[in-house]
């Protein structure tokens, strides 16, 4: 609000002649243009004041009143101006008719809702805008920021000068943080303002200093230094990054950043986005001209571009890296660190009303560790879809999805793959329950099957009907549970599945593998995924699923779950290897027991569970658990087991503990059992300790993170944000970290809670 205070006052004596326009709000996306909020009238924070109204009625109040109404007026002794809900106070106020001029002096309050202005001695033009306050004080209301110059000066151009301008959000007589310039000049004409020896303390320490600077007064993207980020890491070291913002145009920008690692050298990062009508995209670079520890240099080339125009879209994709390790090593993530397949793709999308065809095509960098190697993934050179729309008659719905790849690998068998699977279904859904009917038919063709060692077949059929029937009943009455008016769902399930046998061991795995044994396994067509393998089925699912719901809100309370199949005729195609053989005279078997529960037993203890039970071993195979203490805000620990027989036997603890009404402390400890089978060691695996402080105009959060990047490297992390409450925030890291391993973490805002109370008699 680069010109509120001529506004204000023309508003609150109704004298407008030529109305201003307001200013935009604007975002604080640097720490520089946070800086605007040193006085209320600066326009990224813009005052609920700044906003024109039509023309009010204005009431003037004063102990005396004396002068010409056609020359001059004097208002003295508790002068009061009203306006709307803007209201002006003062000893004493000589208003010039003939120049238009008003000069305010002893106690001069200007206050419009929750925003304040206060100075001793304030002058207007109210035709040029040209003028003075002397010492103003603020007081913004949306932020609770507050702060002082010892000078306005508001000139015929359009420009404003403010002289030893100081803000802060912190409530008064603690300047716990304080952004403070020399000079302020705002100009309206170009929408800029220009500030020189700024400078940020925090504690009264000098904490970043620019001698000279140009920010944007709107919400309109400008130039400039972004907030630094900082951290360190045990491979990295000290690490810091400055970006640098580009504002090109209004629909594409750059930043460019200068990243020093202390223990690996200068890496630099260019990335671009733009967006039109029809096409969008970015695009990344990072480059380390040489790592001080590989003695290399390093890069990384990251691309995505989209673009659309009717039915019509298409996109490029490319990922790749200068070394296996470059993720392990520079990143800043441990999502990042866990990358090992980077596409290079093209694809295209074509809609239309009777459905869709896309096609892409895809080849993949693997990132290998030296000590936990991976087979690369199939190239996909192409891949084609056909996809479709639903078709109903009387109920009866025709489905058809259609796919044609050609696989390509170094070392694996390849060759061409082709499927067609038509569908009819039916759904019958009265209230009391649902029946829903389905019968496929799987087709495929395999051709130029090839590879260095492949001695197989070269082309391979495969037509194979499927028929489902899904049945289930509800039943429902009214219930208490644990003290709360609830509705008890009692649901049996029925489902049953016929798929004949084919044997498809000369059939290449692609991209087939055994989907894990749960609940929607067990109720699917096919226990592999992908199109490779297509299980023979005969069996018979029984389920029932007891559920508890809120009489009032209908929230679901609790649900378990309890589930078996059970076999006609034993499952003879496998994922590798020959079939099985018929067995004469096979006694029908049975899966093993599924168990599921989970949901909220008191008002602070809830629990989930998950069990898969071997009855013929009498063992455990798969069981999760996880128990949650949440008795108030920002108050939680979670304990959650894993257990998968010979691969995984874990234990995973995660906190946040509110030790007083503004700080908490927080953490993740993921313990591993030890599996001998699987050579499995006892130890930790990953750890995490967190702190955090909200002092009302400030939040403070540290994190550190140790998780292994390799099979044999392990990463520790240190991260902190320091959050200045209506200004900016200067490192980064510590709340992603927190929210990524800390399930139902809730942080702290550095939002003041002080009101103009405490401003008042400052």
């Amino acid at each position: 609000m680069s010109h509120a205070v001529p506004f204000i006052f023309k508003q609150a004596l109704g004298l407008l002649a030529m109305p201003s326009q307001p200013q935009p709000a604007g975002s604080a996306a640097t720490w520089v243009l946070a800086l605007v909020s040193t006085c209320v009238w600066l326009g990224t924070i813009q005052p609920s004041w700044a906003q024109t109204k039509p023309a009010q009625a204005t009431t003037l109040l004063s102990d005396s009143l004396s002068g010409n109404p056609e020359d001059k007026l004097e208002l003295r002794g508790q002068v009061d101006i009203q306006r709307d809900n803007t209201r002006v106070t003062a000893q004493q106020v000589d208003y010039d008719v003939v120049a238009d001029e008003v000069l305010a002096k002893g106690g001069v309050v200007l206050q419009r809702g929750k925003d304040v202005l206060r100075a001793p001695e304030f002058k207007i033009n109210l035709n040029t805008n040209e003028g003075y306050a002397l010492n103003p004080e603020f007081f913004y209301g949306l932020h609770n920021g507050r702060g002082n110059a010892s000078k306005l000066e508001m000139s015929l151009d359009r420009r404003q000068t403010l002289s030893q301008a100081s803000y802060t959000s912190c409530q008064p007589g603690q300047d716990d943080w304080l952004l403070s310039a020399k000079t302020l000049t705002l100009d309206e004409n170009t929408q800029t303002g220009t500030a020189k020896g700024a400078v940020l303390r925090f504690f009264d320490v000098p904490v970043l200093a620019l001698p000279h600077f140009e920010f944007a007064l709107g919400k309109d993207r400008r130039s400039g230094v972004l907030p630094p980020t900082v951290g360190y890491n045990t491979l990295s070291g000290l690490d810091v990054s400055t970006p640098y913002y580009f504002n090109l145009a209004n629909n594409y920008d750059a930043t460019v950043t200068t990243r020093l690692m202390t223990r690996r050298g200068l890496q630099l990062t260019a990335q671009t986005k733009y967006l039109t009508e029809q096409v969008n995209g970015d695009a990344r670079f990072d480059w380390l001209p040489n790592d001080w520890v590989k003695k290399s240099q390093r890069w990384g080339a990251f691309t995505h571009h989209t673009y659309r125009s009717g039915a019509w879209s298409a996109g490029l994709n490319v990922e790749r890296v200068s070394d296996n390790a470059f993720f392990a090593d520079l990143t800043k993530s441990i999502n990042a660190a866990a990358q090992t397949s980077l596409p290079t793709e093209l694809w295209g999308r074509y809609q239309a009303s009777w459905g869709e065809l896309n096609a892409r095509a895809s080849r993949y960098q693997t990132l290998q560790d030296a000590s936990n190697s991976i087979v690369p993934a199939y190239d996909r050179l192409p891949v084609v879809n056909v996809q479709l729309n639903p078709m109903v008659w009387n109920g009866v719905q025709l489905d058809l999805h259609a796919q044609s790849t050609r696989f390509v690998h170094n070392s694996l068998i390849q060759g061409n793959r082709s499927y067609a699977v038509p569908q009819l279904s039916y759904a019958y859904k009265p209230e009391w329950g649902f029946a829903n009917a389905k019968w496929a038919l799987n087709t495929a063709h395999y051709s130029q099957l090839s590879g260095a060692a492949y001695t197989g077949v070269r082309s391979f059929n495969r037509a194979l009907p499927m028929a489902s029937l899904d049945t289930g009943l509800s039943f429902e009455r009214k219930s208490n549970w644990f003290g709360t008016s609830s509705t008890q769902m009692l649901e049996p399930r029925l489902y049953f599945l016929y798929v004949p046998f084919k044997d498809q061991a000369q059939a290449p795995l692609f991209d087939t593998a055994l989907s894990g044994f749960s609940f929607s396994q067990i109720f699917s067509d096919n226990v592999f995924t992908g199109q490779d393998r297509i299980a023979d089925a005969k069996h018979i699912t029984p389920a029932i699923t007891s559920r508890w719901i809120d009489s009032g809100s209908g929230a679901e309370l609790f649900k378990a779950t309890l589930g078996k199949r059970y076999y006609f005729d034993p499952q003879r195609v496998q994922l590798t290897g020959p079939a099985l053989a018929v067995q004469p005279n096979a006694k029908p078997t049975s899966s093993d027991w599924l168990f599921a529960a989970g949901g909220r037993i008191s008002p602070v203890w809830s629990v989930d569970a998950a069990l898969q039970y071997d009855e013929t071993n009498k063992e455990v195979v798969n069981s999760a658990y996880t128990v949650r203490y949440n008795p108030s805000q920002r108050q939680l620990v979670t304990v959650s087991k894993r257990f998968t027989k010979s691969t995984q036997d874990a234990l995973d603890v995660s906190w946040q503990w509110r030790v007083s009404p503004n700080s908490a402390v927080m953490g993740r400890a993921a313990y591993s059992l030890g599996v001998p089978s699987a050579n499995l060691a006892k130890g930790l695996t990953e750890t995490l300790l967190g702190y955090e402080y909200d002092a009302g105009c400030w939040v403070f959060r540290i994190a550190a993170n140790r998780y292994n990047t390799t099979a044999n490297t392990k990463l520790t992390s240190i991260y902190f944000q320091l959050d200045l409450s209506g200004l900016t925030q200067v490192g980064s890291g510590s709340l992603e970290t927190l929210k990524r391993n800390i399930p139902g973490y809730l942080p702290f805002e550095s939002k003041p809670t002080w009101t103009y109370d405490a401003f008042r008699p400052f």
